[in-house]
């Protein structure tokens, strides 16, 4: 992810898009990986393919909470039986 984040800051959006989906396929459940490329694919232009990383930045983000929060409530529930 850094090579893809280094290239969009040069201004080499393409490069950057080609390191970043790399990063994306080997971290996939990676809000942080799935953004930069959702930013570099909106500065090359390309607004329906940033749209869909958003879109999976935003589902990521939501899987976490919940599985936060249901892990939160888990270990209350031990505690409170323990």
């Amino acid at each position: 992810m850094a090579l893809g984040r280094l290239q969009a800051k040069m201004g080499n959006l393409e490069e950057s898009i080609r390191y970043l989906q790399e990063a994306a396929k080997q971290s996939p459940l990676s809000p942080e990986v799935h953004y930069q490329l959702a930013l570099s694919l909106q500065r090359a232009g390309r607004k329906a393919e940033a749209a869909k990383e958003f879109a999976e930045v935003d589902r990521l983000n939501r899987e976490r909470r919940s599985a936060a929060w249901h892990g939160h409530g888990q270990s209350e529930t031990l505690r409170a039986n323990a």
